[in-house]
C-alpha cells in the first residue's frame, strides 16, 4: 500500500537506540564517556566528583607506566 501516510524509520543505532540524547546541544552519551578519563576527572570539583560517584561513575585507572626493556643477565657474557 502506498500513501500510508506512515514511514519506517532506521535505526542509527545497532540495537534500534535512538541516536543521542542531547542537553544545551551536548551530546550526554559523549561528555559521559569523557568524565571517567583520569585527565578529565583531575579537572571535575569534588562535588561533580561526588555527584558522578552517586550514579556509579568511577575515574578510569591512569594508564600503566612503560616498562623498561629487558636486559640480559651478565652471566651470559663472556668471561
Amino acid at each position: 500500500m502506498r500513501g500510508t501516510g506512515r514511514r519506517r524509520r532506521r535505526p542509527s543505532r545497532p540495537g534500534g537506540g535512538s541516536c543521542c540524547v542531547t542537553v544545551h546541544g551536548m551530546d550526554i552519551g559523549k561528555w559521559l564517556a569523557k568524565q571517567p578519563k583520569p585527565e578529565v576527572w583531575q579537572t571535575l570539583t569534588e562535588g561533580q566528583r561526588q555527584r558522578l560517584e552517586a550514579i556509579g561513575v568511577v575515574p578510569l585507572a591512569p594508564p600503566a607506566e612503560p616498562k623498561a626493556p629487558a636486559t640480559r643477565p651478565d652471566c651470559l657474557e663472556r668471561l
